[in-house]
């Protein structure tokens, strides 16, 4: 198991042990990883739901690497969203919270009532 699945592994095996389970996961990570052994550590009943982007996501608002924009495309307002934004940048990570505070079509998709 690589060092960047066992972060996703533990949010994951958290909700799944409430008895949460994700229709979809998408997993972004900047370091450039082996693939072969990063998809080794999946678990066979996540490999369908997990999208592995292997670049750094993007604070830039019209970048295909912005997570919002994921996040408008395939989540709809009544979805259970979780964020885990663990960036290590905070010039990135702020700008992409303030985003998310600023943007209703965001907020809607990634909050709960």
């Amino acid at each position: 198991m690589t060092k960047e699945w066992v972060s996703l592994d533990w949010l994951l095996t958290r909700y799944k042990s409430r008895g949460v389970t994700f229709t979809n996961v998408l997993a972004f990570e900047f370091m450039a990883v082996n693939h072969q052994d990063w998809w080794d550590g999946v678990p066979a009943d996540m490999f369908s739901t997990i999208t592995f982007y292997n670049v750094g996501v993007s604070a830039e608002p019209d970048s295909k690497y912005n997570p919002w924009n994921l996040l408008r495309a395939l989540a709809e307002p009544d979805d259970f969203v979780v964020i885990k934004l663990d960036i290590d940048t905070p010039a990135i990570e702020n700008t992409l919270i303030d985003q998310l505070l600023a943007d209703k079509q965001v907020r809607l998709r990634a909050t709960t009532a």
